[in-house]
């Protein structure tokens, strides 16, 4: 039923639009909401126009008063979102379409049942209500021991994939979970995969923001050399999503992971911070929001090679620190609040300055900061190597407390071996700003 919120969000989508002016907005043919699909090029064709400052006013109000996750997609397109609904929902206001004065508004225009009607299909609509799609994701180089599943996703072995996780409707003879795409009928090229990530939200964008956070989280599951020691095993990226009965794929998309050298496992100590992820990505708060950026930055910085994940891993820091003044101070501060080590206050105060400099353009490149050879001359580490350690551990302590711990080593005992003829140093982290284990 329709709200105040609905019939205001209603008033101002129609006082911006008009039946003719300089801007055309849509141009389609009038069908009653739900028609069958055999009538649907049967109707009226008409066009509206917009006046662009009010309809951005509108479309804002329907942002900030709709469904969260319409602050987590670009205001292009929600207005692409909002005129879709007004188009689909044009059947309420069509009487006297064919009459309507050009120079007044559709608001001035429509009579007030038209009104309640069409704000009772808003408050009815994805924009206020909105139905999740479920997004598939193929990882290759992770793999799932113990299913973890969430109202908003699930991370799953292709073994454990099934008509549980799916929407109604898939039956299991439709599903065939070691591939890419999972679909049993597909008749075009299939690769196998490691596991799967699903996500549900009503925007495949919202999912894979979800996702980049979700992956984000499992880099930090790998110590420090493992997280960015990359082979050429080939890669495949893609989705598909299934919402309304129908499945949507897509072949095109880049890996949803770096080819990393020795897979991740996740297992069951692992569900724990993975709750805590699922509380998370489900708030709607300004600190968690602030949280799964931070994850969704670190994730990108996770593909790029030092020199450019340097700047991703800052942005990662800044947003935990959250501040719009004095950052480098509240940096410092911050780091030292969070990591529970004895930090030397000049080398972390040099190591802020390197990233200031990048951040805020100073330095086009890490290595041209004027702050980079006097780091590595008084510590005699790569400042990447260091901001790496440093925002890592801030995310974990920040976010999980104690919940996310760096997996073992996989090459631990080849590791102790090479250390105990001498050909590697006892601390391979050695000269670092943080031991890596911590």
């Amino acid at each position: 039923m329709e709200q105040a919120v609905h019939v205001e969000a209603v008033e101002q989508v129609l006082s911006a639009i008009y039946p003719s002016g300089d801007m055309l907005l849509s141009s389609f043919i009038i069908r009653e909401p739900g028609a069958p699909n055999w009538l649907r090029l049967s109707g009226i064709r008409t066009e509206i126009f917009v006046r662009r400052e009010e309809y951005t006013r509108a479309v804002l109000f329907i942002r900030q008063n709709g469904a969260s996750y319409l602050r987590g997609i670009s205001v292009l397109d929600l207005r692409s979102l909002v005129t879709s609904f007004l188009t689909e929902n044009f059947w309420y206001i069509r009487d006297g379409e064919l009459g309507r004065r050009h120079d007044c508004s559709y608001a001035e225009q429509v009579d007030l049942p038209g009104k309640l009607a069409l704000a009772d299909a808003l408050s009815k609509s994805a924009l206020f209500k909105p139905v999740n799609a479920l997004t598939l994701c193929p990882l290759i180089p992770i793999r799932v021991e113990l299913k973890f599943e969430c109202p908003r996703f699930f991370l799953a072995s292709t073994t454990d994939l099934s008509t549980d996780q799916l929407p109604a409707g898939v039956q299991t003879k439709d599903l065939d979970p070691p591939c890419f795409p999972p679909i049993a009928r597909w008749e075009g090229i299939k690769k196998p995969t490691g596991s799967w990530l699903g996500v549900r939200s009503p925007l495949l964008q919202v999912s894979t923001k979800i996702a980049s956070a979700i992956l984000g989280a499992v880099a930090l599951t790998s110590i420090p050399r493992e997280r960015y020691s990359h082979s050429q095993r080939k890669m495949f990226g893609g989705h598909c999503t299934f919402s309304g009965g129908n499945c949507i794929v897509s072949m095109g998309d880049a890996p949803h992971t770096p080819p990393l050298m020795n897979d991740i496992v996740l297992t069951t100590d692992d569900h724990t911070w993975l709750a805590r992820l699922a509380e998370l990505v489900d708030a709607d708060d300004l600190h968690s929001r602030k949280r799964v950026r931070a994850l969704e930055y670190f994730y990108r910085a996770w593909f790029l090679d030092p020199r450019e994940r340097f700047s991703l891993l800052c942005m990662s820091l800044d947003s935990l620190v959250g501040v719009k003044e004095r950052h480098t101070a509240a940096a410092v501060k911050f780091v030292r609040d969070t990591i529970n080590t004895s930090i030397p206050e000049d080398r972390l105060r040099l190591l802020m300055r390197v990233r200031g400099a990048v951040i805020h353009g100073a330095a086009p490149d890490v290595y041209d900061s004027q702050h980079y050879e006097q780091y590595y001359l008084n510590y005699e580490t790569d400042p990447i190597l260091d901001i790496e350690l440093i925002v890592a551990k801030c995310l974990r302590a920040d976010i999980f407390g104690d919940g996310l711990k760096c997996h073992a080593d996989p090459h631990a005992d080849l590791v102790a071996d090479m250390q105990a003829r001498g050909h590697l140093p006892f601390r391979l982290d050695d000269r670092c700003i943080i031991p890596w284990d911590i």
